[in-house]
């Protein structure tokens, strides 16, 4: 995984990017009239790219569309001092490029299966092969007389392939993962893909490159093949069971996976914090259970500013 607060994540589509970029745009011109500079930059930023202006919009929108829950005004007004507006206009903004804008840019709206958010899909491929995902995926089939192809756009998924003639294989960013004869998981989110075998074995191919996953290794790739490696499957399969298990793994991490199994967003609003190892098993199905779960793991102060947006700061 990587971290919530790590800017060199590969990003390869520039979809992250240009989320923080709308952000921060965004941010000069709440509630107050830009300068000269700052709206000759914004006009600049918004031509130079057709998405600019998608994600852009749709940081306005959210917001506009939060500040005028009754909720969350009441919840404004309720803030403790030490919580300026400059946080909670990071944090909102953080949870609208997260949000609407990732719907504008990568929702895949042609995609044959998708799931929401802390939401699990199991299926039977037209071949007969078991298909489940995780929360927050996309995927589109393309199945013909002489091939099985799945194309994951984002998210996860573990496959126990049927045995045919056909080869199968599995396309996530710009690698394609081939079976022979076995049960895996593919994971693809922000650029970064994980192959995890769990019977037999598959071969990853890459920009010419390629490698044998034998079960119970992995290896990640993104812009090369990374090397094959154990993996432990509570660790990274147990999300097929409704549990996520973290090993001293960076708050940061943490958050960014627990987003993906809730509505609304937590915000880690301190990069100290956010590095800081944390130890943790969640049971997806007790959702409200999570933040409670933060708060007796670490020392950290949580302050719920709307049903959607929760934010985890370090206690003074």
């Amino acid at each position: 995984m990587v971290a919530l607060n790590d800017t060199t994540s590969p990003d390869p589509s520039g979809v992250e990017r240009i989320r923080e970029e709308a952000a921060q745009h965004f941010i000069a011109t709440v509630n107050r009239r830009p300068s000269r500079a700052e709206q000759r930059a914004l006009d600049a930023w918004l031509a130079a790219d057709p998405r600019h202006a998608e994600a852009f919009a749709a940081v306005k929108l959210l917001w506009e569309g939060a500040g005028a829950l009754p909720e969350a005004k009441e919840r404004a007004a309720q803030a403790p001092k030490t919580l300026s507006r400059r946080d909670l206009g990071k944090a909102a903004l953080l949870m609208a490029a997260g949000g609407a804008a990732a719907w504008v840019l990568s929702d895949h709206p042609f995609a044959d299966h998708r799931t929401g958010a802390g939401e699990r899909q199991s299926f039977t491929a037209p071949d007969g092969s078991l298909i489940e995902l995780a929360p927050r995926t996309r995927l589109s089939l393309a199945f013909n007389a002489t091939e099985r192809s799945v194309v994951l756009h984002e998210g996860e998924l573990f496959v126990r392939v049927a045995a045919e003639a056909r080869p199968f294989t599995v396309r996530a960013g710009e690698g394609t993962t081939t079976a022979l004869g076995t049960a895996f998981a593919v994971a693809y989110r922000e650029g970064e893909t994980r192959v995890t075998v769990t019977e037999h074995a598959t071969r990853v191919s890459l920009a010419g490159a390629s490698s044998l996953v034998s079960a119970g290794s992995q290896l990640h790739y993104a812009t090369v093949i990374g090397p094959v490696e154990p993996f432990d499957a509570d660790v990274e399969l147990g999300w097929r069971d409704g549990r996520l298990v973290f090993v001293d793994e960076p708050l940061g991490d943490v958050v960014k996976a627990l987003n993906i199994w809730r509505q609304g967003r937590i915000v880690v609003m301190d990069a100290d914090l956010a590095r800081r190892p944390i130890t943790l098993v969640v049971n997806v199905e007790r959702s409200p259970s999570i933040v409670s779960q933060l708060e007796r793991a670490l020392p950290v102060r949580v302050v719920q500013f709307t049903p959607l947006l929760i934010l985890l700061m370090a206690q003074k």
